[in-house]
Formats: structure tokens, sequence, C-alpha cells
């Protein structure tokens, strides 16, 4: 089967799950092909450099074009006749995009260009905070006859696009999954320098994102100021890793709140792997959410996870079991959150950190992810 998927910018979460299913339907035999954008808005939109390496070693055939990502139809048509070409060098079976516009994209060409109505499906790896406009027009093209299944990762997110008038019919829910990762063994003068850090007894609280208003980093900065005052608690440290605008407001916010000893952005990090098995905790503050990456690897890497109590996230983590919850925006709960997990004893950590493990190995799997989205493909087809 030829799977052409399209989608903005092979970047953070989302950009890393699409890796794995291309690199798993490899695996299976199937020829994949790839639509991106080719113009970059740094800081927020752009493509990992890591990417695209393993893209290109990979020889998945990989076009850029501008644009999968603006709303732009003049542009939006330049990427339709690049499907158009493609699906005339090598027939296209499937068509599975990553986002609104990419599926426009996609029944454009289908109905309009190739004239074979090739059957696509779109997965949304979330669903934030954007104007109503865009909003509707984004449901919209959900609901248009070609794209054949809306794909969420996440119960809460089906239930959210069912309330915003995605019809029923269209909707399935497949979740996120990663393959199992290491640390590579090669030297990061920023990993060495949090390593000195825990050998003088200083935790390590991580947090792993793009730098956003829905990350919420912000509440993490507060609960630090409140954590900073507590008694007999050891020295800690929090890590922000993580490209985005708001960082050098956020970097004003640490300095005054006199936290520049205790807080750190490292920005954008080739390898998270590399900090995140450093961590002792990490948190996810967010107030929206798909599937996060970061979880699915913190408990594969057996790293406690601290979360808020949004829908998405307490699907993954069990309160007391695969992880600790806190109610959203409170700043006064997550520092309670950290003292108790900062506080715990090896043992209680290392319980909840194998029941996490245990819930990825069973059920967020790469191979899993894949399989299941074979068999949504032969459900269609």
């Amino acid at each position: 089967m030829h799977i052409l998927h399209i989608t903005t910018y092979m970047q953070g979460g989302s950009g890393k799950i699409l890796l794995n299913l291309l690199l798993e339907q490899l695996k299976a035999s199937h020829q994949v092909s790839l639509l991106i954008s080719h113009t970059c808005y740094a800081p927020d939109y752009f493509h990992y450099p890591e990417y695209l390496k393993a893209i290109q070693e990979a020889n998945i055939h990989c076009i850029q074009v501008d644009s999968t990502f603006k709303r732009d139809l003049e542009q939006n048509i330049q990427a339709v006749l690049e499907v158009k070409n493609l699906h005339l060098q090598t027939p296209i079976d499937l068509i599975h995009t990553h986002a609104a516009i990419p599926s426009l994209i996609g029944i454009m060409a289908s109905e309009n260009i190739l004239g074979c109505n090739i059957s696509v499906i779109q997965t949304m790896h979330g669903f934030g905070i954007k104007k109503k406009i865009f909003e509707e027009m984004d449901i919209a093209i959900m609901n248009m006859k070609t794209l054949k299944r809306v794909v969420t990762v996440s119960l809460s997110d089906k239930s959210r696009l069912l309330e915003k008038g995605v019809f029923k019919e269209k909707l399935a829910t497949i979740p996120c999954g990663i393959e199992e990762s290491t640390p590579k063994p090669y030297s990061n003068p920023l990993v060495d320098e949090i390593s000195s850090f825990k050998a003088l007894g200083y935790k390590i609280i991580g947090c792993i994102g793009t730098v956003c208003i829905r990350k919420n980093q912000s509440l993490l900065i507060d609960a630090c100021h409140l954590l900073k005052h507590k008694a007999n608690l050891p020295p800690f440290l929090c890590i922000f890793l993580g490209e985005g605008e708001l960082i050098p407001s956020l970097q004003e916010k640490v300095s005054q709140l006199n936290l520049e000893k205790n807080v750190k952005f490292l920005g954008y990090q080739e390898d998270p792997i590399l900090f995140l098995s450093l961590f002792d905790c990490l948190v996810l503050p967010s107030l929206k959410e798909g599937l996060p990456l970061t979880i699915l690897e913190a408990f594969q890497q057996k790293i406690p996870v601290i979360a808020s109590d949004i829908p998405q996230l307490k699907e993954l983590i069990e309160e007391g079991k695969t992880g600790y919850l806190f109610p959203l925006e409170s700043a006064e709960a997550l520092a309670n959150t950290l003292e108790k997990v900062l506080t715990s004893s090896k043992e209680t950590l290392e319980m909840i950190s194998h029941l996490a493990n245990h819930l990825y190995r069973t059920s967020y799997t790469a191979k899993q992810m894949a399989k299941r989205y074979q068999d949504l493909y032969r459900d269609i087809l």
C-alpha cells in the first residue's frame, strides 16, 4: 500500500509520533511518502533537524512545499499539485493527514485533481486554543464526505469533537505510541551540568514541551516559588526544555521571583531523553493536551509524572498508581505535590514508575499504534 502522510511541521510530540508511525509502516512493507511545509516560522513552527535526518536515513520520500500550514488557498493549491505529481509517479492508495489544512489539501487532491476519490483520514493530535472562525473552518473540513475518519488520540478529545459538531460516525480513537528509546552515548555540556547538580544532592524537576500558553509553564514557576520557601526540602533545580516565544517573558518572571538559581530554560534540545533520564520527576501543568509524548517517554524511562487533572491526562495517570495529579491552575496544589514526590521513599516511587512502565508496554508502543492504524485503513478501503 502507498500511504501519503500530509502534515504541517515535523516537530514536537506529534512530529515524533508521526515519525514512529512512518517507520513502523516501512517495517510492514508499505510504501510511505510525506508532504510537509517548506517555509518555517521560528521559534514556534519549524522542522526538528533530527526528525528530517531520520526521514532521510529511512529513504522516505519527503516533499516540502508552501504550504501545508498557512490558510492561503493559492499556496494550498500548490500543495495539491504536488500530491497530483506524486500520484502520477506512484499511485496513492490512501492519504493520512495530521491537521485540518493538510486534510483540506488531501480532500481537494482526491476530489478535484486525481479524480479517483482516494480515501482520506485525519489524526487530530490535539485541539488547541484558536480563533473561533478557524475552529469552525476545521470542523467543516472534518465533516467533508471524502474525509472518511477523524482519529483522536484520547477519548476526551473524541468527546470534545462530538460537542463541537463532528459527525459521530466519523470519529475513532487510536492512542499514540512510541518506540523503545535509550539515551544516546554522547556528551552534552548541559547534561553534564545537570548531572553535577544531582551529585550535589539537588532534586531535578523537568518540564518538556513548547513554551506557550497552552502548556502553562508559568504555573510551574509559581509552584517553584512556593516550593523554595518550604522547610526540610532538599535543594532543587527546575529545567524547562523546549522552544517558544514566551521564554523571554518567563525568564523575566523568574528574575522577579529571585529564582535564577532554581529555574533554567535550556531551549530546544535534540535528544530530550538525555535530560529526562536525570529528572526526579516530570511535570505537565498543561491547560490543554492531546496525548502528550513526554508522559509516555517518562513512563518508558520510569520517571514519576506530575500532571494537571485535565481529562486527557487523567486517561494516562491514575492518582498514586501511575503518577500524580493536581487541580488545574493551582500553584499551591502543584507545590504540595512536588514536595510529596521529592520527599517520597525510593520504594514508593519505584512502585509507581513500574506500574506506569507496564501501562506503556501494554498499551502505548509504536508497534501497537501502527497495528491499530492498519486495521482502520482496512476498514475504510
